[in-house]
């Protein structure tokens, strides 16, 4: 019996302090849920797009330049996914001068302080990166940003070339931009450690003014007319999968999107026999 009890006593310490360890990584969770690796200028992006900036934030991601020294030795590798590209891999138009290990002028970046560096590009895609056929259509930026000799990238986290959507020109568009997605080539949310009972916060943006209604697990959060951004907070009420939606219409087009996570269900701590006290126990 003794031993039992001392055994009972080991575990329920054990469980405490692992549900200490995941507030702990959920306060973390928390506190970087605003951060983001890539993060680009204008929100949607076309081939007409005059100028083009593109921000990356290497304490996340495989954080591969994360306090790199010196901040100036920092370039793009750059390139698109086009309608003739076949994959991910598949890089297209990418600039002579953007080769990898080259330290061209061309494609060097700009320091913004605290691990993050920015990169423009002028002159519209299709004049930037070459593309001469107005059949060939742009749909992704792929780029890496890397050190001079090419030995540190930033990356995603799995090591993954990182992309920027591109969209149609005069197209209508809507998109979920919070919680934040990774950018993948299939864009994926940065992971979430949500449990029942917390909140999630919830942005949506067009690129035209539209009516906007946002719904989470087939509830409607909020309409808001003649808007380009709309925001909510979710509560989730059950665990499994969780389901964030906009739908927007610019009076004429319909867009929507769509994003998921999954909420695990709770952890029950069992309480010890009764009659167990601190020390051995008879």
């Amino acid at each position: 019996m003794c031993i039992f009890n001392t055994f009972c006593k080991r575990l329920q310490l054990i469980a405490k302090m692992k549900k200490i360890v995941a507030i702990l990584f959920f306060c973390f969770t928390v506190v970087n849920s605003n951060a983001q690796l890539l993060s680009w200028s204008p929100l949607f992006i076309t081939d007409t797009s005059s100028t083009v900036t593109i921000t990356c934030d290497a304490s996340l991601g495989n954080k591969g330049l994360y306090n790199y020294s010196p901040s100036s030795d920092v370039y793009v590798h750059i390139g698109l996914i086009t309608s003739a590209s076949t994959s991910s891999g598949d890089w297209k138009h990418v600039p002579s001068f953007s080769t990898w290990g080259s330290t061209n002028a061309q494609i060097q970046t700009t320091y913004l302080g605290n691990n993050k560096w920015q990169y423009t590009i002028t002159g519209g895609l299709r004049t930037f990166f070459g593309v001469t056929d107005p059949n060939e259509k742009i749909y992704k930026i792929a780029i890496l940003f890397r050190n001079g000799s090419g030995g540190n990238k930033q990356t995603n986290t799995d090591g993954s070339d990182m992309f920027v959507p591109v969209y149609a020109s005069g197209g209508f568009f809507a998109r979920l931009d919070a919680p934040i997605r990774q950018p993948l080539y299939t864009p994926t949310l940065v992971p979430l450690s949500k449990s029942i009972g917390d909140t999630v916060h919830i942005v949506a943006n067009t690129n035209q003014n539209a009516s906007i209604a946002l719904f989470f697990n087939g509830t409607q959060l909020s309409t808001a007319s003649n808007v380009q951004t709309a925001s909510a907070t979710a509560t989730i009420a059950g665990s499994g999968a969780q389901t964030i939606i906009v739908q927007a219409n610019n009076g004429t087009t319909t867009a929507s999107d769509t994003s998921t996570f999954f909420v695990s269900s709770s952890t029950s701590f069992l309480p010890l026999p009764t009659g167990v006290v601190d020390g051995i126990n008879y």
